[in-house]
């Protein structure tokens, strides 16, 4: 038969992070930044649609930079 396009989507910051997984950030001292950049890949046979922003929640959010939070 004829196989449905599926959505399926790679994480990764350094290494592949596992799909329902949280990402530890790494120790930063007070004052100080640390980047972290997250790489996301299509590897679905659907087109990949990123909408609504990115959210970060926790109890410590308030202490991140989040240049793509929705509006």
């Amino acid at each position: 038969g004829i196989a449905s396009p599926e959505a399926e989507i790679t994480v990764t910051s350094g290494s592949n992070i596992p799909h329902e997984s949280t990402y530890v950030f790494p120790a930063t001292d007070l004052g100080d930044t640390t980047d972290v950049v997250f790489t996301i890949r299509n590897d679905g046979s659907l087109d990949l649609n990123l909408t609504g922003g990115v959210v970060i929640t926790g109890v410590d959010q308030t202490y991140f930079f989040n240049p793509f939070s929705p509006p």
